[in-house]
């Protein structure tokens, strides 16, 4: 038991894609076949980190919708959102923060009712990706 909380704060520590896949090799090549919960954690880690380097502070998850809390103006995010695939933006809608919200300027709601876990994470995960990519391009240009 005392080893299991030990693996999984080697995994809460994790401070990027690298370290990560580094565990997860470890970890398969230990035990084999991981557990699904802990397939599942993998894939938490990887998401907070695609978050992390997209800029995103918060991501909440309710019934029905993942808010998503992003730094970006409404026109910051348009040209954002412009860019993206449409396989990923028909799930989006765009909403100013409250001005209370320090985690971010607005929340981009994803309607996630009839989404499974594998769904929403490989949406998350690709929505991350192209942010990270998007708005590299525009700060460059």
């Amino acid at each position: 038991k005392e080893q299991k909380m030990i693996e999984y704060k080697k995994l809460a520590d994790v401070k990027n894609i690298s370290e990560l896949d580094l565990i997860t090799l470890e970890w398969k090549d230990r035990f084999s076949k991981l557990p699904k919960e802990v397939e599942n954690l993998i894939k938490l880690v990887r998401l907070r980190l695609s978050a992390t380097k997209a800029k995103i502070k918060l991501v909440r998850q309710t019934n029905d919708v993942t808010r998503i809390y992003v730094p970006y103006t409404k026109p910051e995010w348009f040209l954002i959102n412009q860019k993206l695939p449409k396989n990923i933006t028909k799930y989006l809608t765009y909403t100013m923060a409250p001005k209370s919200c320090q985690d971010g300027n607005s929340i981009i709601l994803l309607k996630s009712v009839l989404i499974d876990f594998d769904e929403l994470f490989n949406i998350l995960e690709d929505l991350f990706y192209h942010i990270d990519i998007i708005v590299k391009e525009i700060t460059v240009s």
